[in-house]
């Protein structure tokens, strides 16, 4: 019988706390990503099993809300589950929660990806394991994709550090999110938190590769609501994301 439900636990670090003294939304989306790799694992369909068939799992849309958000030595426990397959995505939706008190939800797109063609496959198999799961509180579903924004007047430039990279040879997700907040303008981050995340990763950046980090209000949106581009040098675009700030005194 297959656990279909996955629950794990990690202990806030000082190393993973900003400047406000909460858990960064980086290390939130890595304990995310770890228990969703072992829940895969558990499953039969983990990325050393699927590393041995030339195939691996590669993460295309991830949304995070948060409402409040843990501080140093919190232990936070994630709560995630497969809900399915969407054209070529498998869906999986997790929570994040203090003991029983409910801290964010979210939801995230992957693709199986054949290593030797270069391109998706259907994950078909998937189907076997979805359950409905715990009711999540927030709309956390997928809105089809982020359009990058137009005119940017916040812009930082980054060098893809070995550091960067994954067991791929590719940057780690991660670090696409903390490129596009870092173009954040300083006293938005200094004054308000994120409290909600939607990405697409599009394209893969390497060790050494130029990248430019591109910010512009969501003029749509509501106030404190930014668009992101992460861009290439040769002009295409690995990364587009929405972010929503609220300021740190009103948001819990």
């Amino acid at each position: 019988m297959h656990e279909t439900l996955w629950s794990e636990t990690f202990r806030a670090r000082y190393y993973e706390v900003g400047h406000d003294g909460c858990v960064t939304i980086q290390a939130l989306c890595n304990y995310f990503q770890e228990a969703a790799g072992n829940h895969a694992t558990r499953l039969g369909v983990g990325m050393q099993k699927l590393m041995d068939q030339h195939q691996s799992w590669v993460l295309s849309r991830m949304l995070v809300q948060m409402s409040v958000f843990p501080g140093w030595h919190d232990e936070v426990t994630v709560d995630t589950w497969p809900a399915g397959v969407e054209r070529m995505f498998a869906l999986r939706l997790f929570r994040l929660r203090c003991g029983e008190r409910m801290l964010g939800f979210g939801t995230s797109a992957w693709l199986l990806f054949d290593l030797d063609r270069r391109r998706p496959l259907r994950p078909e198999f998937v189907r076997d394991f979805a359950v409905d799961g715990p009711e999540l509180d927030l709309g956390t579903k997928l809105s089809g994709k982020v359009e990058p924004p137009g005119q940017c007047p916040w812009q930082r430039p980054f060098t893809v550090r070995t550091s960067d990279l994954d067991m791929n040879q590719h940057v780690n997700n991660v670090n696409y999110i903390d490129w596009a907040l870092e173009a954040v303008p300083p006293d938005t981050r200094r004054s308000c938190r994120l409290n909600r995340l939607q990405i697409d990763f599009l394209a893969e950046c390497r060790e050494d590769e130029q990248v430019v980090s591109k910010c512009a209000p969501d003029n749509v949106a509501a106030s404190g609501c930014f668009r992101h581009a992460i861009c290439r040098s040769d002009g295409s675009i690995a990364a587009a994301a929405l972010s929503s700030w609220q300021g740190i005194k009103n948001s819990g």
